[in-house]
């Protein structure tokens, strides 16, 4: 997976119990209780320098998984948009692997009306065996 991915923003390459990514108050957290290998890289001005972008990927080559990981204020539609430019700007490297989408949002909006470009992102996501998931403050999975 790291061929794939390259060197450029990687920040850990370990098998910790748990990996955080963590950025203004707002923290994904992804419990490895089977401490499989983890590959967390800093996409936002690292891996894709140009554009809207999210601002982390997180590769689990076990399960031939990416996630992509935005931490955003309360703007759920800004933070799908980046994360469909950058499965655009990395669509080389990341094709082969399942496709997830994690975003951890200051707020989520009730009632819970999906905008268009959110259900599009879970459409492409789909496609590639993958999901979005959002949540307020703090989201935490277990890996």
């Amino acid at each position: 997976m790291k061929d794939r991915l390259g060197k450029a923003g990687l920040l850990t390459d370990d098998t910790r119990a748990t990996v955080v990514f963590e950025e203004h108050a707002k923290v994904y957290r992804a419990k490895n209780p089977s401490r499989r290998r983890i590959l967390r890289y800093r996409v936002d001005g690292q891996m894709v320098t140009g554009g809207e972008r999210c601002d982390f990927l997180m590769g689990v080559p076990e399960f031939n998984s990416v996630y992509l990981i935005e931490l955003k204020g309360a703007n759920l539609k800004k933070a799908a948009s980046q994360i469909l430019a950058t499965l655009s700007a990395l669509e080389g490297p990341i094709s082969p692997y399942r496709q997830y989408a994690r975003i951890v949002l200051s707020r989520v909006q009730r009632p819970a009306v999906v905008p268009a470009i959110v259900m599009k992102l879970q459409k492409r996501l789909a496609a590639r065996h993958g999901c979005l998931r959002y949540a307020s403050q703090v989201f935490e999975e277990e890996l």
